[in-house]
């Protein structure tokens, strides 16, 4: 008895579990296929992209709609603003172009930090070079004399500190750039500097002293 009752539990059991299963592969499956027919629904024609790609370059929706779909070269100007008007309010289209537009302004701007960090950079190499990264002053029983570093083996931050290098008739020239105007500018960057600020006084000021001739000023500075 108490054998019958536990078989019949365990088919239980069993069967709930391959139940379960089941259910779970039909649901596994179901999302496959949702998954890949929101894929096809976003995937754009080979014009439409082209008139997306056209727009990111800068065209107007007329001049991008012509150069995807050239047979609208033979229509109105009114006609294909409001054929590529449509086109354009199309989600799929217009969500293209929002994710292309957003991938451009990033790379922009992440183009524009590192420009800005390689100015920075440029300046800091500038502003903190030495004279002595460049000569070196050697002294001996003979006297002194001046000793001009190997530029191949300068590091190429001390490098960009370099303006000139040349002959002349006394020897070797090295110039460097204007370290104290590298200073400046990346002063004013950190806003290390406080800029003197003129302003103006308009109108009238009584000055009690405007009715004095220079004799009688000059004698009130006596007393």
């Amino acid at each position: 008895m108490h054998k019958s009752i536990l078989f019949r539990v365990k088919c239980t059991i069993k069967s709930n579990k391959d139940r379960v299963t089941h259910l779970y592969k039909l649901h596994k499956g179901a999302d496959k296929v949702a998954q890949k027919n929101k894929g096809r629904r976003a995937a754009l024609t080979d014009k439409q992209e082209r008139f997306v790609q056209e727009l990111i370059k800068g065209k107007s929706q007329r001049e991008a709609y012509r150069i995807a779909y050239p047979t609208s070269l033979k229509w109105s100007d009114k006609t294909v603003d409001e054929t590529a008007c449509r086109l354009f309010n199309n989600p799929k289209v217009h969500a293209r172009y929002d994710q292309r537009h957003d991938r451009l302004v990033k790379e922009a701007e992440d183009e524009c930090i590192v420009d800005a960090k390689a100015v920075l950079k440029e300046l800091s190499n500038i502003a903190f070079a030495n004279v002595t990264d460049f000569v070196n002053v050697e002294s001996d029983e003979r006297g002194s004399k001046v000793k001009i570093n190997n530029t191949a083996t300068l590091p190429d931050d001390k490098k960009a500190a370099l303006a000139e290098i040349g002959t002349t008739q006394a020897g070797i020239r090295i110039k460097q750039h204007d370290k104290v105007k590298a200073l400046e500018l990346l002063g004013k960057y950190l806003k290390l500097f406080t800029d003197k600020v003129e302003t103006e006084v308009n109108g009238n000021i009584n000055n009690p002293l405007a009715d004095f001739s220079t004799e009688e000023l000059r004698e009130l500075l006596k007393k």
